[in-house]
């Protein structure tokens, strides 16, 4: 069934404050109180297709290794190369959005694995649209001087609470998520940028942590070889637990923002501002593929000019 309002559990707050949105203690202390008691199943969901992508990716490793000398010929390896990455594409895809249900059924209280799998499922494609779409406008907005593409990461950050929250797809659920952020931009803005801070010095916090355990156990064989499986124990759960708190955080911004501004049912997009935008992203993504060729080709003509001046001696 599709959401077109949102719902909150006990504990958080069903109308937001005025018109203003929470302040980054309380969106931090709302997200945490859902992740202690879904963090372990949000994680159920994402573990299964991440599992099953770590096994096509070896399967498809150790059956071309084999054919590295040129026994197997290049067009049937290729269309054997062209499965495998749609089976990757299709199950990265599944793990995202199926996640992208797990936060928004986390949050309203009615969360299970095998539903978010099975919704993730049946919006596989307009999530595969979104992702492009995503992948155009906010990479391109970065290729133009940086900034469009902070502007754009914080325009369009709720395209995906969207579409499983209001069944608004494409460039429609793009420009929605513009219209939410409209004169709230400096306050999104902030409170992810506080967010990225807080998971920064969690990281740091991890890295020091291990750096004094590294200088306690020193060179020792054995007690080393614990201390690097400890360090990816504690990697994984940390990244773990930073995708559960980013996505709920983030979620529940847009969950104010729909409480402040209702679900817009008016809002509808123009074929002319959809085509805007996508021709920036493109033209950004033109400018960054032109800018890295130019450099490699810098860098090599540096090279071998480098190389003939030495040779010269």
């Amino acid at each position: 069934m599709d959401h077109n309002t949102t719902q909150a559990p006990a504990g958080i707050s069903q109308q937001p404050d005025s018109q203003k949105l929470p302040g980054v203690g309380r969106l931090l202390s709302e997200s945490w109180q859902i992740a202690r008691s879904k963090g372990l199943s949000m994680f159920g969901v994402v573990f299964l297709p991440a599992v099953a992508l770590m096994l096509v990716a070896t399967l498809f490793l150790a059956l071309s290794y084999p054919f590295d000398d040129g026994s197997l010929n290049a067009l049937s390896l290729g269309i054997m190369g062209v499965l495998f990455l749609a089976l990757i594409v299709f199950l990265s895809v599944w793990l995202r959005a199926s996640f992208a249900f797990a936060v928004r059924d986390a949050v309203e209280g009615t969360f299970s694995i095998k539903k978010s799998w099975s919704q993730g499922l049946r919006k596989w494609l307009p999530f595969l649209w979104i992702y492009i779409l995503g992948y155009i406008l906010i990479n391109g907005g970065f290729y133009l001087v940086f900034i469009p593409g902070i502007v754009f990461a914080v325009w369009f950050f709720a395209r995906e609470y969207i579409i499983v929250n209001e069944d608004v797809r494409g460039m429609n659920a793009v420009l929605k998520s513009k219209a939410y952020t409209a004169g709230y931009f400096w306050a999104v803005l902030g409170r992810i940028a506080a967010l990225i801070l807080f998971g920064l010095l969690i990281l740091a916090a991890f890295a020091v942590l291990l750096a004094i355990l590294g200088v306690g156990f020193g060179d020792a064989g054995a007690v080393v070889g614990v201390a690097v499986v400890a360090a990816a124990v504690i990697g994984v759960i940390g990244g773990i637990l930073v995708l559960i708190m980013f996505s709920l955080y983030t979620y529940l911004i847009y969950f104010y923002l729909h409480k402040i501004k209702g679900s817009m049912p008016e809002f509808k997009a123009t074929n002319g501002q959809k085509a805007l935008f996508i021709i920036i992203g493109i033209i950004g993504l033109l400018v960054g593929l032109s800018f890295n060729v130019l450099s490699s080709d810098f860098f090599q003509n540096l090279e071998n000019a480098g190389a003939g001046i030495l040779n010269g001696f």
